[in-house]
């Protein structure tokens, strides 16, 4: 995806290169699992990156296409 950013003319694909890092944050929580509830949630480990950080990462990119980016 990354070299059609110079001949892409919709910003949002410039914000799916750098949401899609947060994919990476997937081996942290997994990582952390043991340790309890992060960061004031009910979600520990998984749970926390599949109910939290999945936001992040698809929710600004369909806002983007839905304004028109």
């Amino acid at each position: 995806m990354l070299p059609m950013l110079a001949v892409v003319r919709n910003r949002v694909w410039i914000l799916v290169s750098g949401s899609a890092l947060v994919y990476y944050l997937q081996s942290w929580s997994a990582w952390v699992d043991s340790r309890g509830p992060l960061l004031g949630t009910p979600y520990a480990g998984s749970a926390f990156f599949d109910k939290i950080f999945v936001r992040f990462e698809f929710l600004p990119v369909l806002n983007g296409l839905l304004l028109g980016g």
